[in-house]
């Protein structure tokens, strides 16, 4: 049984485990992250339906908060583009509160090009390694 704690990459190297959780931070700073060639087999990424939210927050407070958020179709793109093994999505924009909505997020994801296996977390949610 492992468990790895939040980091920046951690590596299991004995199976090749690569564990990638880059936080709550600029979105710029991700795209550095997983641009560096490291193919994370999961990745657990804050999400944001940003895209479908532009037009119903442009020049309010929210539109400020969201652009410092991972907009859902850019997340997608990147993950597709660093060769993600599994996304995990967290800390969602706005929260879902039905299976229609988690499944938004999934949409989104895929719009941005990744095709990969999705999981919409929730809490104490637990993903096996």
């Amino acid at each position: 049984d492992r468990r790895a704690e939040w980091a920046e990459i951690l590596e299991f190297s004995p199976k090749g485990f690569k564990f990638d959780t880059p936080g709550v931070s600029a979105f710029r700073r991700r795209l550095t992250v997983l641009a560096r060639g490291v193919a994370a087999d999961i990745v657990v990424h804050e999400a944001c339906r940003a895209s479908s939210m532009r037009a119903a927050i442009a020049g309010t407070p929210l539109e400020r908060i969201v652009a410092y958020h991972a907009d859902t179709v850019a997340l997608g793109g990147l993950a597709a583009r660093a060769g993600v093994g599994h996304l995990v999505l967290t800390h969602l924009i706005p929260a879902p509160s039905s299976p229609e909505h988690e499944a938004a997020f999934e949409r989104d994801i895929r719009s941005g090009g990744y095709d990969g296996p999705v999981t919409v977390g929730r809490d104490l949610i637990t993903i096996t390694v």
